[in-house]
């Protein structure tokens, strides 16, 4: 589970930075995050929210509502408040090209158009760890051998 505090079933949605997010960015991210949540709602009901960062380039948001699929104007809002970061900051977590790897116990950061040639280099390949921008739930798993991935199992398959 990516949130304990969440539902298993709860909607996830993870952004990768190319731009690395420092402290002093995290702490304005969870203040402006407070004040997004406080006021998200779905089909007039209160959205459990919560946030995670992991390492300095990924953030997670999860929404703990079970009343069925959230309504679209929740789903936009979470997507502006991200839109809003990105443009405060200088971030680029909506740019949905970076994907993230673990190598050596450390985040790296590639854009999809490099993939291929990361893998010809053996820089990456089918048992890398793999930060999941495909999970949508809380259980899914946030990280993968990149070879199980939905992207992976194109090139290794």
């Amino acid at each position: 589970m990516i949130f304990k505090s969440l539902h298993p079933h709860s909607k996830i949605w993870l952004y990768i930075s190319s731009i690395p997010i420092n402290n002093s960015y995290k702490e304005e991210i969870s203040l402006l995050f407070k004040k997004f949540n406080d006021e998200w709602k779905s089909h007039g009901e209160k959205i459990s929210g919560a946030l995670k960062f992991i390492g300095n380039n990924i953030v997670v948001i999860g929404a703990n509502y079970l009343g069925g699929d959230m309504c679209g104007r929740s789903v936009d809002a979470q997507v502006r408040f991200v839109s809003q970061i990105d443009q405060e900051l200088g971030l680029d977590l909506l740019n949905r090209n970076n994907l993230a790897f673990s190598i050596l116990d450390k985040i790296k950061i590639f854009s999809f158009s490099d993939i291929e040639n990361l893998i010809k280099e053996d820089k990456i390949n089918r048992r890398t760890r793999f930060y999941n921008n495909y999970c949508s739930k809380n259980s899914d798993s946030l990280q993968l051998p990149f070879g199980d991935s939905p992207l992976g199992s194109r090139y290794f398959s």
